[in-house]
């Protein structure tokens, strides 16, 4: 092929590990926003699945049911838009990096988001839906955690983030604390 001795007169240029070495950043930050991209569609179907099953199958409020939804669909635009911005990275090693923790960062908000479902949208006196809700809440984060395997400081803060929002939403006890932190009661 034309690519192996285009490779072999690169690597010889002057310059070329540094160009070489910007190019698989680059490449590397297209791959995450691939797999970023990826989870969108995911977290979207999955957040209505959790949604439906809260809706049908408990007494949840509908408006924090609504506002939860609207919270993990806004990091999921966030998310897509800044996965658009990786173009404007171009090879630039500081500006591929900001580019990285700014959506390690969106992740891991959005996996806050996640597991925070397990406190808001509790149900009450419902043991098999919390259950349930619990499990559809890991399932998601674990899917996405899977997806961004491309980068495994993306795949961590992910999981990890999602996953500590949940153990600890999973063991306050959603009906008495929930007046209170909305300033509902």
């Amino acid at each position: 092929s034309n690519s192996a001795p285009r490779a072999a007169e690169l690597a010889t240029a002057p310059g070329a590990e540094s160009a070489a070495a910007e190019a698989s950043r680059y490449d590397g930050a297209l791959s995450l926003s691939r797999s970023a991209v990826g989870t969108l569609m995911v977290e979207g179907v999955a957040s209505a699945a959790v949604a439906v099953t809260v809706t049908f199958r408990s007494r949840v409020d509908l408006e924090v049911e609504a506002i939860w939804l609207v919270a993990i669909w806004c990091t999921l635009v966030l998310r897509g838009l800044w996965c658009h911005n990786v173009q404007h990275a171009g090879t630039d090693r500081a500006r591929i990096e900001t580019w990285q923790w700014t959506l390690i960062a969106l992740m891991t908000l959005s996996s806050v988001v996640w597991g925070s479902a397990a406190f808001f949208l509790a149900p009450e006196h419902s043991e098999p839906t919390h259950v349930l809700l619990i499990a559809e809440i890991l399932a998601a984060i674990s899917v996405g955690a899977i997806l961004l395997s491309a980068n495994l400081g993306v795949t961590f803060a992910y999981f990890a983030a999602g996953a500590g929002a949940l153990v600890v939403a999973a063991f306050f006890n959603p009906a008495e604390l929930r007046p209170f932190t909305l300033g509902l009661a």
